[in-house]
């Protein structure tokens, strides 16, 4: 069973209007509007519809755990790689407030058990920046790898920072271990198999991530515009 709270939530992070979302479930934006509004409890096959639609989009449906309600989480969504057993998420083609949602809830889960921050060299053409802000999350029984969907450690640029202060506020908030790679990688992991990459990772010397002001620091020997001028927003 999904819940409206969940409908809505899953609806806003896809940024879809509800006529939208009614549209690929078959359902009539009056239907949608009164099960989102909690107005009408619907049918099996309708809720199987609402959660096809999203999952096809590499969103998933979180079951309440513990102390933890019902929520939604933004996955991978075509088959992960398997290393030791386990997959290894690696999400394409999300915006940075994407990634950063992602983030902010996968640390919060109870299986995480470490996060490590690293910065890689930008391989595209004639990009703005020159490095990118990554994130390597284990968990007991997978990892999740956001080199293909990328935020930005710019310090000039007062919307990127905030993005990676949320995720660096969620962090504190959970208990697995938190580090950052003391400088950039030595190529982008973009373009490797999952196994490469998390092989070059986690070979890189890390620092426990303590205080935002390292990550400033960061920033400040590895500035991430290529162009001169400051991006404000």
């Amino acid at each position: 069973m999904l819940t409206p709270e969940q409908i809505r939530s899953a609806r806003s992070m896809m940024g879809w209007t509800q006529a939208e979302l009614a549209y690929r479930c078959g359902l009539s934006t009056t239907s949608l509007n009164n099960i989102e509004r909690g107005l009408t409890t619907p049918r099996d096959v309708t809720v199987n519809a609402i959660r096809r639609a999203f999952e096809e989009e590499g969103l998933a449906f979180i079951p309440a755990s513990g102390t933890l309600g019902p929520g939604v989480r933004l996955c991978f969504s075509t088959p992960p790689a398997v290393i030791g057993g386990h997959p290894v998420i690696r999400p394409e083609g999300l915006s940075s407030d994407r990634v950063c949602r992602l983030l902010g809830e996968a640390v919060q889960e109870p299986g995480c058990q470490s996060l490590r921050l690293f910065l890689l060299p930008n391989s595209v053409p004639g990009a703005h920046y020159k490095y990118t802000l990554n994130a390597l999350l284990e968990f007991d029984d997978r990892c999740l790898l956001t080199d293909r969907s990328t935020l930005y450690l710019a310090l000039d640029n007062l919307r990127r920072m905030a993005e990676v202060l949320a995720v660096y506020d969620a962090a504190l908030k959970g208990r697995q271990l938190t580090e950052f790679v003391r400088a950039p990688l030595p190529q982008d992991t973009e373009p490797l198999e999952a196994a490469e990459a998390l092989d070059l990772i986690r070979k890189q010397p890390v620092d426990k991530l303590v205080d935002f002001e390292q990550l400033e620091a960061l920033g400040r020997a590895y500035p991430a515009l290529v162009t001169t001028d400051a991006e404000w927003f």
